[in-house]
């Protein structure tokens, strides 16, 4: 209902964009209830998580757009986002895994806030997807960060796995830079 500069479903596809590979790297189980993804600075990480939410059109909170988190950001984003009368629906959605959230810029959130506001906004996460039959929260961010996080949420008991943004090998960089040159994106290969 009301998209904001941090909140919002990507409209357009992506372009240009070569779909990366993903290494597992802690992954107790398939379709995790939060699922973080972890990548070096300037790998893709956002042009994924923009690619991910026009394809299954789930909205993305930008945390490097958002104001500082803290305890209730994700419920009190949703319940800012959606009609008070379909807000009982997401929740539930989220918990059944039948909705989802794509979260980019986790270090730029874990930034701008205390320890203690940034482990509230976590609390915020589990609770959110509690119980979920599969993945409701997508995590984007840099490999530091997302390790420190992923130990939080474990210890807390929610159901999290990690994987890699692997870098491109030589074919991918190939068609990147064909796509790049091309313009558009939809011619591929010289």
């Amino acid at each position: 209902q009301t998209p904001s500069a941090s909140f919002f479903v990507k409209t357009s596809r992506v372009a240009p964009y070569v779909e990366p590979r993903f290494s597992k790297i802690e992954f107790p189980k398939e379709k995790p209830a939060i699922l973080l993804v972890s990548a070096v600075g300037a790998s893709g990480k956002t042009t994924t998580a923009h690619a991910l939410s026009f394809d299954t059109q789930l909205p993305i909170l930008d945390l490097a757009k958002h104001k500082p988190v803290g305890d209730n950001t994700l419920t009190g984003v949703l319940t800012t986002a959606y009609p008070i009368e379909k807000i009982g629906a997401v929740l539930e959605g989220l918990r059944a895994g039948t909705c989802g959230v794509v979260i980019d810029g986790i270090d730029e959130g874990r930034s701008k806030t205390t320890e203690q506001g940034f482990e509230a906004f976590l609390d915020d996460l589990v609770e959110r997807s509690k119980g979920a039959n599969s993945t409701a929260i997508v995590v984007f961010g840099r490999s530091q960060v997302l390790f420190s996080t992923w130990w939080y949420l474990a210890d807390k008991g929610a159901d999290v796995a990690m994987v890699q943004i692997d870098p491109f090998d030589l074919e991918q960089a190939k068609e990147y830079i064909d796509s790049a040159a091309m313009g558009d994106g939809s011619q591929r290969g010289l």
